[in-house]
C-alpha cells in the first residue's frame, strides 16, 4: 500500500490516532517493516496498530498498549497480529523473543503522558526491550525531540538523552532529528 493509499485508509478508520505529514518517522518505519521477511516482530505502545496497518504480513507481528480502546481498534484494523494489554516495563514475552522490535515514539517521559523519575523510566523501557530482543537483534526506534515546536511544553528529550540511553545496548545510527512540526 502506498503512502496516499495507507494515509487516507488510516485516516477514515482512526482518524485521532494520526501522526504528521510525510516527513513523519514513521513512514520510514512502515517501510522498513515491509521489506522485513520471516521475523518475530514486537510495537511496544501500538496503540490503535496503524504502524502495521495495511502491511502484507512476511512477518509474525505482535503489538502491546495499555490502552484497552487503542488495542480493540488495532485487532479490527490487523486480524492477522497479536495484539496484548501489557505495560511497557512488563512485557509479557519470553527472554530473546523477538528479531525486531519497534518503539515508534514510546519513549517514557518523551511526551506528556508520564510523570516521574523520567531517566529511570527511560532506562527500565530500555532494559526491557533488550531483554525481549534476541542477541543480534534490531531496534527501530523514535521519539519526538527538544528541537520539535510541539514538544516545548517542559518535555524534552534530546539527542544526547538518547544516544546515551541507547549506547549502552545498541551500535546505532542516527537517520535524522527532525525539527519541524508534523
Amino acid at each position: 500500500m502506498n503512502r496516499r493509499a495507507f494515509a487516507s485508509s488510516a485516516l477514515s478508520m482512526a482518524g485521532n490516532y494520526w501522526w504528521g505529514d510525510w516527513l513523519d518517522v514513521r513512514f520510514y518505519l512502515r517501510e522498513r517493516l515491509s521489506r522485513l521477511k520471516d521475523k518475530r516482530v514486537l510495537d511496544v505502545g501500538c496503540g490503535a496498530g496503524i504502524l502495521t496497518y495495511g502491511l502484507e504480513m512476511g512477518s509474525r507481528f505482535y503489538g502491546v498498549d495499555d490502552d484497552s480502546k487503542s488495542l480493540k481498534l488495532a485487532k479490527k484494523l490487523n486480524p492477522g497480529m497479536v495484539f496484548r494489554k501489557a505495560s511497557m516495563y512488563a512485557l509479557p514475552f519470553k527472554d530473546s523473543s523477538f528479531d525486531v522490535v519497534v518503539a515508534a515514539n514510546t519513549l517514557p517521559g518523551a511526551d506528556f503522558r508520564v510523570s516521574g523519575d523520567r531517566k529511570k523510566l527511560q532506562k527500565a523501557f530500555i532494559d526491557e526491550v533488550v531483554r525481549v530482543l534476541k542477541p543480534g537483534g534490531k531496534l527501530l526506534f523514535s521519539t519526538p525531540n527538544d528541537a520539535h515546536l510541539a514538544y516545548r511544553n517542559g518535555v524534552k528529550a534530546t539527542l544526547q538523552e538518547v544516544e546515551g540511553l541507547l549506547s549502552p545496548y545498541f551500535d546505532f545510527e542516527v537517520r535524522g532529528w527532525n525539527p519541524f512540526p508534523p
